[in-house]
């Protein structure tokens, strides 16, 4: 998170950017908190069991499952975006 504040400062990256950048990296580590919760274990395997979904959707602060995997895949989308916006090779 600072170095994406410090890439804005510098005006490398666009302030939108920052943003999703800033909120999906915020979003994605506490979703890999409380995955290892779950189970006292490090992993990054998104549950298949019912109730752990149920759990980690209200541990991220959605109603449901998928409340959850909209504002997962929006992120995602977010991040892939702004990589392509990097990353492109120009024409």
């Amino acid at each position: 998170l600072e170095v994406l504040g410090l890439l804005a400062e510098r005006r490398m990256l666009p302030a939108d950017a920052v943003r999703d950048l800033s909120a999906a990296y915020v979003f994605l580590r506490n979703l890999e908190h409380r995955l290892q919760y779950l189970d006292d274990a490090q992993t990054h395997l998104l549950p298949t069991d019912e109730d752990d979904r149920r759990r980690v959707a209200r541990m991220m602060d959605c109603p449901d499952w998928d409340a959850f995997r909209a504002a997962l895949d929006a992120h995602r989308e977010a991040v892939t975006r702004q990589f392509r916006a990097v990353f492109a090779e120009s024409a």
